[in-house]
């Protein structure tokens, strides 16, 4: 039986200086599990809910994710690890927000 993944998500979104009206954010987070331990190696992706536009990255050695320059929208962000029920969080990028999505 696997384990289902607790994905704790912490968003830093920023706005980044652009030249014309183009706008984005970051995405970053810590990956857990149902202990609090982290979860290294963890593919992570985020995929817009309106255009598709799609980014992967993996967990750093401490948990971590970072995705740069997003388009702002409604991204769903999946988490994948081996041994886990795959997690999957939507999240709303606006420029200039900052925010921190409960955890499940």
């Amino acid at each position: 039986m696997k384990t289902r993944l607790i994905a704790l998500i912490s968003l830093l979104l920023a706005s980044l200086p652009v030249a014309a009206q183009i706008s984005s954010a970051s995405l970053t987070g810590l990956i857990t599990d149902s202990s609090g331990a982290v979860v290294p190696s963890a593919k992570v992706t985020a995929r817009s809910k309106s255009t598709n536009f799609e980014r992967m990255t993996q967990t750093d050695q401490a948990g971590y994710y970072f995705f740069a320059l997003l388009p702002v929208g409604n991204y769903d962000v999946t988490v994948q690890v081996t041994g886990f029920q795959p997690a999957e969080q939507t999240v709303t990028l606006e420029t200039a927000q900052k925010a921190a999505p409960t955890s499940r």
